[in-house]
């Protein structure tokens, strides 16, 4: 198979040799509309490795079952529910099974896939309802994770460190959020804070709306310090190109540093899939002339309202 994963060593469990591997068939699949989510349900005779695929145009979600013979006599969707359009199933090829869901989102706003007994179960996250225009943020749950901790991270010329810099600033965008009626948590608020992997998972289980995590970019050794300069965002699911894009164009309007771009990247912080989630590097604190101005406590405010005004 042209197929390959790579699965943490601590969630492998070796069967004996000469054992089959586990097969299903799917014969039904439903859904169910909760008050934030449509829930999805595949029954299956055993549990199978699956992967997750998003369409944006048009908003879509696959779900590819490995080891599956379809047998699919019934998919039935909850009436009147205006989250899902419609459901349908192919056999790809022998042992591949798609399950492809049409959403009836303009943005899509994030999944989380898990197993019940044998049955895969996928939550789609609604679209939060917006009370009103001129305060879409209001009761909004937004994780604000201050980067590093207890590690240093980057250091300035100056010996500023990256753990002080981000955590005076997430203080600074919590306050702005709380102001404009948002509800917000952070990942720390001192110089200790939880593992990296952990810091998106904390914001999964809080049922935060959206993710920030804030950082200050570096300079590795030999890189042209005019060349790598200025604001950058980044993001690893297509949920979250938006919300990255979105905070990237109005740090450029406000700093008026150098656009140092706009990227996919596979980071931790951005896998979670059950929100939108992105990374921000505002500017180069190991830039003399750009650690000057994170310095600066005005600029820290520009950067702060220019977040806000992105989420």
């Amino acid at each position: 198979d042209d197929e390959s994963v790579w699965v943490p060593a601590a969630n492998v469990e070796f069967l004996s040799p000469g054992t089959m591997p586990p097969q299903s068939d799917v014969r039904v699949a439903r859904s169910e509309s909760f008050e934030d989510f449509t829930r999805l349900t595949i029954f299956l005779a055993e549990r199978l490795p699956f992967k997750i695929e998003q369409s944006i145009q048009p908003q879509r979600l696959h779900v590819i079952l490995y080891g599956v013979t379809a047998d699919t006599d019934w998919i039935r969707h909850d009436y009147g529910d205006p989250l899902i359009g419609g459901i349908r199933w192919a056999q790809e090829r022998e042992g591949r099974y798609r399950l492809s869901i049409d959403l009836n989102q303009k943005h899509q706003w994030g999944y989380r896939a898990q197993y019940s007994e044998n049955n895969l179960i996928l939550d789609i996250n609604k679209t939060p309802s917006l009370p009103s225009r001129s305060r879409p943020l209001r009761d909004l749950l937004i994780c604000v994770d201050p980067g590093h901790g207890p590690d240093l991270g980057a250091i300035g010329p100056t010996g500023k460190t990256e753990r002080e810099a981000t955590l005076e600033l997430a203080n600074v965008v919590a306050e702005k959020l709380q102001k404009r009626g948002a509800r917000v948590m952070l990942t720390r608020n001192n110089d200790e804070g939880p593992a990296l992997a952990a810091r998106p998972k904390l914001a999964e289980a809080a049922g935060a709306d959206l993710f920030v995590s804030l950082h200050y970019n570096a300079l590795p050794d030999g890189v042209d310090p005019n060349r790598s300069r200025g604001s950058s965002a980044y993001y690893f699911h297509p949920q979250s190109y938006r919300l990255a894009d979105s905070i990237l164009r109005r740090l450029l309007r406000r700093l008026r540093l150098q656009n140092f771009g706009l990227y996919y990247g596979n980071l931790a912080v951005c896998r979670v899939t059950s929100m939108p989630a992105v990374l921000i590097e505002p500017a180069f604190i190991m830039h003399p002339l750009e650690e000057m101005r994170i310095l600066d406590p005005e600029f820290r405010e520009d950067t702060a309202t220019a977040i806000v005004e992105g989420l």
